[in-house]
């Protein structure tokens, strides 16, 4: 994956063989997706800015979709369901956080998705694909039904350490880095 977690590249930032065509319709989904975002964000900011919600680095739209970052997680979630309310359940637009970032995208232009089209590059089965996150912002790709092996690290959000516990997955007991060579001990040893 690319840099951006949301294109499929080679380490070094090229292209994965194949992969070109997913990567620029993805790229087009999301800037017409920001089309549509941006002004809700703004909008959005506007909300939280009278509720008393600092906002701590403004609308941000890329690659990645269109997040704004609030002063602390809690805060975050506010208006993170604050847009969720407001995107509605049949929405073509998928909402997540992580820590403090309140970030949005098309469906289908997620991490899960990426993971997804990257598996079947390769040629292997979900089962074969080890996914490991921390965050909410990992959340398709861990518990969003793509069949990959779903991982985590100790110091993982809560929401998410409680969904891959229920699932089946690795949890585990060291935090990051360390976390992640422990989740890598137990699966290829």
């Amino acid at each position: 994956m690319c840099s951006s977690d949301l294109e499929i590249c080679k380490p070094d930032g090229s292209p994965w063989p194949g992969a070109e065509a997913w990567n620029l319709q993805r790229r087009q989904r999301v800037e017409e997706g920001n089309r549509h975002l941006v002004p809700m964000f703004e909008d959005l900011v506007k909300w939280a800015t009278a509720k008393q919600i600092p906002v701590t680095r403004p609308i941000t739209a890329g690659i990645c979709g269109v997040n704004v970052v609030f002063d602390t997680p809690a805060n975050g979630q506010v208006v993170l369901d604050e847009l969720r309310r407001r995107l509605g359940s049949d929405s073509p637009f998928v909402s997540s956080r992580n820590h403090h970032i309140v970030l949005a995208m098309p469906r289908g232009c997620d991490k899960g998705a990426a993971l997804t089209e990257y598996r079947k590059l390769c040629g292997l089965q979900a089962s074969e694909v080890l996914a490991i996150g921390d965050n909410l912002n990992d959340w398709s790709m861990l518990c969003d039904g793509h069949g990959f092996r779903a991982a985590t690290v100790a110091n993982a959000v809560p929401e998410l350490l409680q969904h891959v516990k229920q699932r089946g997955g690795l949890v585990a007991s060291k935090e990051v880095s360390r976390g992640v060579a422990e989740i890598f001990e137990a699966v290829f040893t």
